[in-house]
């Protein structure tokens, strides 16, 4: 049975910088990271990489990519840091960090981003990579699993965190990793 393979990538941590309205690039230690995942990723079937257009997951995308040179970094806008929704637990929070345009604009580039890359494979087995940022991520993860796309403020992921999920040929979303840092000694785990 035909499978696509997603493994959504976090970005290495990163500077921010207020002056960028790309919002920095990654840290010596960021790129570590990215490295040490990169010779994990080494060997497999990859046939895309996407990335959001943010700085820090461009840098990403173009260490990553250097396992996979026949391949060209496709970027996209649908995956750049976004609030994706408005949790209940912190309502209140959000809406006076956030107006309440951004947040609607956050949870339909999200869903646009699932309906992207969340597509069953029809003939061949295919794998991709999707190098993003940890809400975005955090709320494809719920809602391939069909939690309640809110819930994604309630948990985290890490710098270079890896979270591999596949999709066969009825539809059927499997996730079989969240947040997999392995490939990172303790001394290289950050979450910004």
């Amino acid at each position: 049975m035909p499978t696509r393979t997603l493994y959504l990538i976090r970005h290495g941590q990163y500077k921010h910088d207020p002056d960028d309205p790309r919002e920095g690039s990654l840290t010596p230690l960021g790129r570590r990271q990215v490295k040490r995942l990169a010779r994990r990723l080494r060997g497999l079937p990859i046939h895309a990489i996407h990335c959001s257009t943010l700085r820090r997951a461009e840098e990403t995308a173009g260490i990553l990519a250097t396992e996979f040179p026949s391949l060209e970094v496709q970027p996209a806008t649908i995956l750049q840091e976004c609030v994706p929704g408005l949790p209940s637990l912190f309502a209140e929070h959000f809406t006076q960090k956030y107006p309440a345009e951004v947040i609607e604009q956050g949870r339909r580039q999200a869903e646009t981003a699932f309906r992207r890359y969340f597509r069953r494979t029809h003939n061949l087995d295919r794998a991709e990579l999707v190098i993003c940022h940890g809400n975005i991520i955090r709320y494809l993860v719920c809602r391939s699993i069909g939690a309640p796309p809110a819930n994604w403020v309630s948990f985290d992921i890490r710098n270079a965190g890896l979270c591999e999920i596949t999709i066969d040929s009825t539809g059927r979303i499997t996730l079989l990793a969240f947040n997999d840092t392995g490939h990172l000694p303790a001394s290289l785990l950050t979450f910004v």
